[in-house]
């Protein structure tokens, strides 16, 4: 299955990736690999997020990024292509709780 980005969530990767390289000298590359992985898989298992259960990601779906602790919001559209809505960091306040 194909993976789209909203143009919110390609803001999102490439802030974070500036802001991670910047800030984790002793591991550069990890937020970008394991977003990686997590993008094969969801190509692959499209379903494999838990669902999401709070109005504003209403039918949307998580993947946890778990070493650089990060969360990945995305949709399953029509069987068609997983749409990746947002990237947020885990710490934060998510939008789960909204």
């Amino acid at each position: 299955m194909r993976v789209k980005f909203t143009a919110r969530a390609r803001r999102d990767v490439l802030d974070i990736g500036l802001r991670w390289r910047r800030t984790h000298p002793a591991a550069p590359g990890l937020f970008d690999d394991e977003l990686t992985d997590a993008l094969l898989m969801l190509a692959d298992h499209p379903l494999a997020g838990r669902e999401v259960h709070g109005r504003t990601l209403k039918g949307a779906r998580l993947v946890v990024l778990v070493d650089s602790e990060f969360l990945l919001f995305y949709r399953v559209v029509r069987r068609s292509h997983v749409s990746i809505l947002r990237v947020r960091q885990g710490a934060r306040k998510t939008l789960i709780e909204t």
